[in-house]
């Protein structure tokens, strides 16, 4: 044993290996009868040997990432520096087709292409609901046929499911302020309500943002920054008329690939923590399936943008059981 040189911690070989070598020194002493053994010592430094060893790790990871982002260019440091903070659970969850975990692989080459802002395959060369040229900004921005809308719709109706599986009185499209008899005040309309999220009893208000933040008036400025922008947007909106009726308000603004504000964060850790409690589960399972949740209803939404049709398809426009006029004949 002595061979071994047991109680040298700083003779390590990897970093694996330092750190087991000094989560065991304790150990190492009292079996060589040098030191008293004492659990609650042995669990403490076992505790502290791996925080230094995860906190040096992350340095060092840290340390790498910005000694290679500088040799990418700008669009693509963009990219890369928002899909490190983006949802990414869908790139290895396992494709549950129950739980609509599940993608065709045009759906996930344009999600990877997207993520990593990489040039989309076999798109249009129009578009076919405003006749401008098609390119992956403008399928992310082009309000022609509705498609935008049904993204936000998208991330909306999976809030409010996501909130009536722990909370009561969960309503889509609340009203908030009501212009119908003060034809000058705005009409104000949340996406979702809830009662008792925040405080118990109480009305909470929310109200959901998707962003391009590649669009090209953004790009002088960071993804984080317009998701916090698009925040205080929401504020200045609607807190005034939610104070008035002594509720809540939490803008749920988020990019199209994944990048969720402050706030949606938070939002999501509150209901981790309800929807763990009501099932039993560990907190980190329930915070990544719901991340998951959000990523796989955004994904399909957005390349709902890209791949869907603007322009409206008609039908024959004849009535069940009309008959045929014999003149046309």
């Amino acid at each position: 044993m002595g061979g071994l040189n047991i109680g040298n911690p700083t003779s390590s070989t990897t970093p694996a290996y330092h750190t087991s070598r000094k989560a065991t020194l304790l150990l190492a002493n009292a079996i060589k009868g040098s030191d008293q053994f004492t659990p609650s010592e042995h669990i403490e430094n076992v505790h502290n040997a791996i925080s230094e060893s995860r906190k040096q790790k992350t340095e060092s990871g840290q340390a790498t990432f910005n000694s290679v982002i500088n040799e990418f260019d700008t669009k693509q440091r963009r990219s890369i520096y928002r899909s490190k903070d983006s949802l990414s659970s869908w790139l290895n969850v396992l494709p549950i087709e129950k739980d609509h975990f599940d993608l065709s692989a045009n759906e996930f080459r344009d999600a990877l292409s997207l993520r990593y802002a990489k040039p989309l395959l076999q798109l249009p060369s129009t578009c076919d609901g405003c006749g401008e040229l098609f390119s992956t900004t403008h399928a992310l921005d082009c309000r022609k046929g509705g498609l935008v809308t049904q993204r936000h719709n998208e991330v909306r109706d999976t809030i409010h499911d996501l909130c009536s599986l722990v909370w009561k009185q969960v309503t889509r499209e609340p009203i908030i302020q009501d212009s119908s008899n003060h034809p000058h005040r705005e009409a104000l309309i949340a996406d979702v309500s809830a009662r008792g999220v925040w405080q118990p009893q109480a009305t909470a208000l929310f109200d959901v943002r998707v962003v391009d933040t590649d669009a090209p008036s953004y790009l002088n400025r960071t993804p984080t920054s317009i998701i916090q922008s698009a925040e205080r947007e929401k504020k200045a909106k609607y807190s005034g008329a939610v104070e008035s009726i002594h509720a809540s308000f939490t803008p749920l603004c988020l990019s199209v690939d994944g990048l969720l504000g402050n706030e949606f964060s938070q939002f999501l850790k509150h209901l981790a923590d309800r929807l763990s409690s009501k099932w039993d589960l560990n907190y980190s399972i329930t915070t990544y399936w719901l991340k998951t949740k959000l990523s796989f209803a955004l994904l399909r939404a957005t390349n709902l943008c890209i791949r869907g049709s603007r322009s409206k398809i008609r039908g024959l426009g004849t009535e069940d059981g009309a008959g045929i006029s014999p003149f046309n004949l």
